[in-house]
């Protein structure tokens, strides 16, 4: 079984932010683990020795972030009906990394949710939503933005199920 809706992303500006923890707990559904934030970089950028080393760098920062920004949680609430479908966390893919000009990076990441369905299964959801994160010379990081340029938060995404 698969349904698909299409959408384009828009810009969605706030600071607001959900606190959470990171790495993975036994919290998830039927006790299933749940992977709060893990972030890798895209395969097909195409990046030299030094740059995907950057990007690497970024994504391992970001992995160890623990806060969730609500717009997040907003653009993938129609993911989130428990106890049928329940997110269980988050996965992101850093696409562009670019400097701040004071030791640190601008990185955009391609957001998905980690989703379960009640008896078990997964669904990965396809919607290109992104975030825009500060990561400061003291590899801090910090939200600055998430991209929704069509306002489809809340709204169900393309849905492919495992």
């Amino acid at each position: 079984m698969s349904f698909k809706i299409r959408f384009v992303l828009v810009v969605c500006l706030t600071s607001s932010i959900v606190g959470v923890g990171v790495g993975s707990s036994d919290d998830g559904p039927a006790g299933l683990e749940t992977t709060v934030w893990s972030v890798n970089v895209l395969s097909d950028l195409g990046l030299d020795v030094s740059t995907q080393q950057v990007y690497q760098s970024m994504a391992a920062v970001l992995t160890g972030v623990s806060t969730i920004p609500m717009p997040r949680t907003a653009f993938w609430s129609a993911v989130d009906s428990p106890p049928d479908v329940v997110i269980t966390g988050w996965g992101g893919s850093v696409s562009n990394v670019s400097d701040d000009g004071a030791g640190g990076h601008f990185v955009l990441v391609i957001v998905s949710p980690i989703v379960v369905l009640a008896n078990g299964g997964q669904i990965f959801a396809d919607a290109n939503y992104s975030e825009r994160w500060h990561v400061d010379a003291n590899n801090v990081a910090s939200f600055v933005a998430a991209f929704d340029p069509t306002g489809a938060a809340g709204l169900i995404p393309s849905l492919f199920i495992d």
